[in-house]
C-alpha cells in the first residue's frame, strides 16, 4: 500500500542527533493569491454539467441567426454573484454541417460578440475547446470582473451527446509565502467549477518546493498536497488549512515539527520522538522510555503477517522485565479499511495485547509518515539512549527475526 503523507496529531515532539529540537508553536500563516493563472489544456478533468434551461430564463438581448430551427439551450454556473453566475450556452446543430457552439463568455447576454462558436476538430469522440469566461466574484461585497479559463466539452455519439456540454476550471490561483529567509511560490487549483474555493476538500494546493519556477500537479507530485496533508518548508512542518471563497487568501498551519527534508530511519541514527493517544486516552511520548529498550511495531488487524507473529510477539513481551523493555504499537488501519477505534479496542482485547498501542483511524498516520513506512509490518528496536539497532521491513516466513530480537534485546537490556 502507497503511503499518503497526511499529519493527525495535534501536537508532535520530534528530534534527531545532530539537530537541535526545536519545539514550535503552532500558528497560522496566510498566502495572498494575488493573481489568476491560466491552466488551459486539452485534457479536462473534473467536469461538471451545464444546466439545460428554456430560453426565456437566460435573459438573452442579442442572438445570433442559428443554423438549427431548435437550438438546445442551458447554462453554467460560474462566479458567485447573486446576478451575474449564470454564463449562457446553445448548443446549434444540424446534420451536414460542422457543429456550432455559442457561449456567453464576456457575460452581457449578448451570444454574437464572444467570437468564433465553432468547435476545433473532432478527437476521439469528443468535441473540445477552451473559453475564457469573465466571471463576476464578489469579494468584501464588492463584485470584481475576473477572466478565468475553462474546457467545455461535448460527446458526439448518440447516447453520450445527450448529457449536452461538460466544463471544468481549467485556472489556478498563484502567491507566494515567506518562511523565515525563503520565499515559495504557491499555486491553488479547485475542482469546484464555480470557480469558488470554499470547500477546502476541493482544493489542491501546489509549492514549487525546489524552486524551479514551474507547479507539479501530476499524479506522482512531490509538490502537490491536498488539504490536511503534511509538507515541509524549510525543515518546518505545515498543513493546508483552506482557503476564502474565492481563494484569495490561503491558511496554511504551522506544526510544533521540524525535521531535515531528507531524513529517514537507518540503524545509528537517534528516534525521531512523536507524541500519541494510547487506546484508553492516555497521553505519551516515544521519549518517555528512554532508559529501556523499545520495539516500535506497525501493524493493522487486517495484516496476516502482523497476526502470525502475534504470539511470538507476546512471548517476547513476557520474557523481559517492563523496567528494561517496553513495546509500542502503531496500529495502520482506518479509512481505507473501515475500521474504527472500537474494533481496533476489541482486536486488542480478544488477542490479550497489553502494551502501549496507538491507533489513529487511517494508514497514513503522522508516526508512520515520519518512518517512511510503506508496508507492514514494520518493526525498529531502539536501545536505552534512543539509538535505532535495528529495522525489519517485511514480513518473515522463517520464524527467525523474533529470535533474533530476542537475542538483540537480551544484550541491549544486559539479561
Amino acid at each position: 500500500m502507497t503511503l499518503i503523507r497526511r499529519i493527525l496529531f495535534a501536537l508532535i515532539f520530534f528530534s534527531i542527533a545532530g539537530f537541535a529540537q526545536q519545539c514550535l508553536a503552532q500558528t497560522k500563516v496566510e498566502i495572498a493569491t494575488d493573481s489568476i493563472t491560466d491552466l488551459r489544456s486539452d485534457s479536462p478533468s473534473h467536469l461538471s454539467s451545464w444546466v439545460k434551461t428554456e430560453k426565456t430564463s437566460l435573459a438573452l438581448t442579442k442572438e445570433p441567426v442559428y443554423q438549427s430551427a431548435s437550438p438546445r439551450y442551458g447554462k453554467l454556473i460560474i462566479g458567485n454573484s447573486s446576478d451575474k453566475k449564470e454564463i449562457a450556452v446553445v448548443i446549434d446543430e444540424i446534420e451536414n454541417k460542422p457543429p456550432r457552439i455559442y457561449v456567453d463568455a464576456n457575460n452581457n447576454h449578448d451570444l454574437t460578440d464572444d467570437g468564433s462558436p465553432d468547435w476545433p476538430p473532432e478527437k476521439d469522440g469528443m468535441l473540445f475547446k477552451s473559453v475564457v469566461v469573465t466571471a463576476t466574484i464578489v469579494i468584501n461585497n464588492k463584485p470584481e470582473q475576473v477572466k478565468m479559463a475553462y474546457g467545455l466539452l461535448r460527446f458526439t455519439d448518440n447516447a453520450r451527446k445527450q448529457a449536452g456540454v461538460l466544463y471544468s476550471a481549467q485556472f489556478g490561483r498563484t502567491g507566494k509565502v515567506k518562511i523565515r529567509d525563503k520565499e515559495f511560490q504557491v499555486l491553488a487549483i479547485t475542482t469546484n467549477n464555480q470557480g469558488l474555493y470554499s470547500d477546502r476538500r476541493t482544493i489542491k494546493l501546489i509549492i514549487d518546493l525546489n524552486h524551479d519556477g514551474k507547479f507539479d500537479s501530476s499524479k506522482d507530485s512531490k509538490e502537490a498536497f491536498d488539504p490536511g496533508e503534511l509538507f515541509f518548508l524549510d525543515g518546518e512542518a505545515y498543513q493546508f488549512m483552506g482557503a476564502s471563497e474565492v481563494g484569495d487568501k490561503m491558511t496554511i498551519a504551522s506544526l510544533p515539527l521540524r525535521m531535515p527534508e531528507k531524513w529517514k530511519a537507518a540503524v545509528g541514527d537517534h528516534i525521531a520522538d512523536f507524541g500519541f493517544k494510547t487506546l484508553d486516552g492516555k497521553d505519551m511520548k516515544l521519549s518517555d522510555f528512554k532508559g529501556k529498550v523499545v520495539l516500535l511495531d506497525f501493524w493493522a488487524t487486517w495484516c496476516g503477517p502482523c497476526f502470525r507473529d502475534l504470539p511470538d510477539v507476546k512471548a517476547l513481551y513476557r520474557k523481559f522485565d517492563r523496567s528494561k523493555f517496553e513495546i509500542i504499537g502503531v496500529s495502520l488501519d482506518g479509512s481505507e479499511t473501515n475500521t474504527s477505534l472500537e474494533s481496533v479496542k476489541k482486536y486488542v482485547s480478544k488477542n490479550e495485547i497489553t502494551w502501549p498501542i496507538t491507533f489513529n483511524e487511517r494508514w497514513n498516520d503522522l508516526i508512520a509518515v515520519i518512518y517512511h513506512t510503506t508496508g507492514i509490518p514494520y518493526q525498529l528496536i531502539i536501545d536505552k539512549d534512543g539509538v535505532i539497532r535495528l529495522i525489519e521491513d517485511g514480513a518473515d516466513s522463517s520464524g527467525q527475526k523474533l529470535k533474533e530480537y530476542e537475542i538483540l534485546i537480551a544484550k541491549l537490556t544486559g539479561k
